[in-house]
């Protein structure tokens, strides 16, 4: 039955490459929902089978192929009934690291990093520590040494992978040395990579690998040290350390300086938050197994129109989308993510008008909140303008709850 799913999968893809569509992530494994131990290492024994790198296919359809299976078996792997789950992961993460030439295939790489990075980023215990090993660890290495020649999506999931990996590093004082090689090339990649992201990323490496004490200061004098900062280089700093696997604290406060560099620097930065807020709404749905972790938007943009809202609402409505669309996509992600519907709602009803389509999400967040455990509903004091018949339907809703 699984060889039968596997051909369809591999159908998929070739017809999704082929045809030069957009990527289907609605994968047929999907459908097997087996969580039995017995699934598990019946997996790990027939890997060689699944990723059969001899089959003449194109590269890209080999690609998308293995990521998609990669990205089942670390589901499976993950799956809490698996007592011994980061074992699973360790033996698909290798398998993976020796695959021959495998820097051809950078969807598959991207994937199984992505895996790891999540590991390291989650609740991570005493227990967790063989994620840290150091043949993981010297594959992770030499994945960020070939990849900076050949992919900087590939590198940007490695330099994250691999500063969560030092913060843990430093917590369990673990008796690994980073050689001088690997710094050399991160220093490398922070002074010479195209991409502001990586050269950021590769920088939170170095200063995790000098400093076990990490604050929002040192963060701020590390930066400051090594070149004169932009505001905008600022904001793009500020945003990626909310990706580290931190102290709270630390996390808290980075959150807070963001907010505070939004304030203070609003005529320069306000207008690219809400670009980067409108595109994160947009593109939620896109959001799968290959794409980056993002900074928490929503949450920063809650903050902000609480604390400055008039100017916050203003560049929406300067922007290029606009009011109407940008309250379009807060009415979509409250339908498909309840999990931030109070916060969604908030946004929306701050603009001050009260129509059909809020209606529908107070009604959803009034069937969903109990489930969700919220204890308070938005404020909807800032509403202003409205039509009697929507105020009609709002107070059945509420009646009905």
């Amino acid at each position: 039955m699984l060889d039968l799913f596997l051909d369809l999968e591999l159908k998929r893809v070739i017809s999704n490459v082929q045809r030069s569509s957009t990527v289907s992530f609605n994968s047929f494994l999907s459908m097997i929902s087996d969580r039995s131990s017995a699934l598990k290492h019946y997996l790990l024994k027939n890997l060689p089978l699944y990723l059969n790198f001899q089959r003449i296919l194109e590269n890209a359809i080999k690609d998308e192929y293995f990521a998609a299976i990669i990205e089942w078996l670390s589901k499976k792997g993950n799956c809490r009934y698996w007592r011994d789950s980061d074992y699973f992961f360790i033996e698909l993460y290798k398998y993976i690291m020796k695959v021959s030439d495998v820097q051809k295939y950078p969807l598959f790489c991207k994937v199984i990093v992505n895996a790891l990075d999540k590991k390291y980023y989650g609740h991570f215990t005493e227990s967790d520590k063989i994620l840290l090993q150091n043949d993981i660890i010297i594959d992770l290495e030499e994945m960020i040494c070939s990849s900076y020649s050949c992919s900087e999506a590939v590198l940007a999931a490695c330099l994250l992978a691999y500063g969560n990996y030092l913060i843990h590093w430093h917590k369990f004082k673990m008796s690994r040395n980073i050689s001088d090689a690997m710094k050399e090339i991160l220093t490398i990649i922070s002074e010479r990579s195209p991409s502001d992201v990586n050269s950021i990323r590769a920088n939170f490496c170095l200063l995790f690998i000098e400093s076990s004490d990490i604050t929002y200061l040192i963060i701020q004098k590390w930066f400051q040290k090594k070149s004169k900062i932009t505001t905008e280089q600022r904001y793009n700093i500020l945003l990626q350390q909310t990706l580290y696997n931190l102290e709270y604290s630390t996390r808290s406060t980075m959150t807070d300086e963001i907010i505070d560099n939004l304030q203070t620097h609003s005529t320069e930065l306000i207008d690219l938050f809400v670009i980067d807020l409108y595109n994160y709404l947009y593109n939620r749905d896109e959001i799968d197994y290959l794409s980056d972790r993002t900074p928490i938007y929503i949450g920063i943009a809650a903050d902000i129109s609480s604390s400055n809202g008039n100017e916050f609402r203003d560049a929406i409505r300067r922007s290029l989308f606009g009011e109407i669309k940008f309250k379009r996509e807060l009415y979509f992600c409250c339908k498909k993510h309840p999990h931030d519907s109070e916060i969604l709602i908030q946004l929306y009803a701050d603009f001050g008008t009260l129509t059909i389509d809020l209606v529908e999400m107070c009604e959803e967040y009034a069937l969903n909140s109990v489930f969700f455990g919220v204890e308070k509903g938005p404020n909807l004091n800032n509403i202003k303008d409205c039509d009697r018949s929507v105020i009609d339907e709002l107070f059945q809703v509420f009646d009905s709850k």
